[in-house]
């Protein structure tokens, strides 16, 4: 099967890449807990904008990488060199 159309090599990049989700989900429930019995939870600006990037990060590399059916650059295999023997 081709690399180009690999499922399995898309999955293989949303795995890696769940890592930075994990993390600010993580991050988010620990600012939860942090103002419990409250109604509210207060972020710091630089601390809500750090997650839109991850989140937008993560979407972007999705959708770059459902668009072109593959988990990153297709890389090819080094070519052998060719050995030429003078008689």
């Amino acid at each position: 099967m081709d690399k180009a159309t690999d499922p399995i090599g898309l999955a293989k990049m949303v795995e890696r890449r769940l890592s930075q989700l994990k993390v600010t989900a993580r991050l988010l429930s620990h600012e939860i807990e942090l103002a419990s019995g409250e109604k509210t939870v207060s972020l710091d600006r630089d601390l809500a904008e750090s997650i839109l990037t991850t989140l937008e990060l993560f979407i972007e590399d999705a959708e770059g990488a459902k668009a072109k059916g593959t988990s990153g650059p297709i890389r090819k295999e080094p070519e052998k060199p060719q050995v030429t023997r003078l008689n």
